[in-house]
C-alpha cells in the first residue's frame, strides 16, 4: 500500500492566498472589470462579520469572471500562476515534495482554492492529483 502525503496550498506550499492574488490579477489584466470591486469588499466586509458565508462570499467573487469563456479562464489561470504563484514558492517546498516523492508517496495538493489554476500548481510541482473548488 502506497502512503499519501497531502499539502494544502495556500500558505503551506506558496506564501499567499491564492484566491484574492487570482481575483486581484484577473482584475488587473482586465481592467474593465474594476467596477465590481466596491461589492467584491463590501461581501468581503459582510465575511469579515460572518453576516456571509465563505460559500456566498466565494460565489460573489465569481461575478467579475461571469462570461468568461473556458478556455479563456485557463489560459489565464496557467499565466497567473507561472507568473505570480511559482515566484511566491515557500523555501523548501519543492525539497520537501521530492523528498516524499523520492520515498515513494503519492502526493497531493488539496485546496479551497480554485481547481481550475491549482492544477497548474499540482503540475508545475509534479504532484500525484489535486482537488480543489470546482
Amino acid at each position: 500500500m502506497k502512503k499519501i502525503v497531502i499539502y494544502d496550498v495556500d500558505y503551506t506550499i506558496i506564501s499567499i492566498n491564492s484566491l484574492s492574488s487570482f481575483i486581484f490579477y484577473y482584475l488587473k489584466i482586465t481592467p474593465i472589470k474594476i467596477f465590481y470591486f466596491p461589492y467584491l469588499l463590501f461581501a468581503l466586509i459582510l465575511w469579515i462579520f460572518r453576516i456571509f458565508s465563505t460559500e456566498k462570499v466565494k460565489s460573489i467573487w465569481l461575478l467579475p469572471f461571469k462570461g468568461l469563456k473556458v478556455n479563456q479562464l485557463e489560459i489565464i489561470s496557467k499565466n497567473f500562476i507561472y507568473s505570480k504563484i511559482i515566484p511566491k514558492l515557500k523555501k523548501g517546498a519543492i525539497e520537501n515534495i521530492n523528498y516524499y516523492k523520492k520515498k515513494d508517496y503519492l502526493v497531493l495538493f488539496a485546496s479551497a482554492s480554485f481547481e481550475i489554476y491549482i492544477k497548474y500548481i499540482a503540475e508545475y510541482l509534479k504532484a500525484d492529483y489535486y482537488y480543489g473548488t470546482k
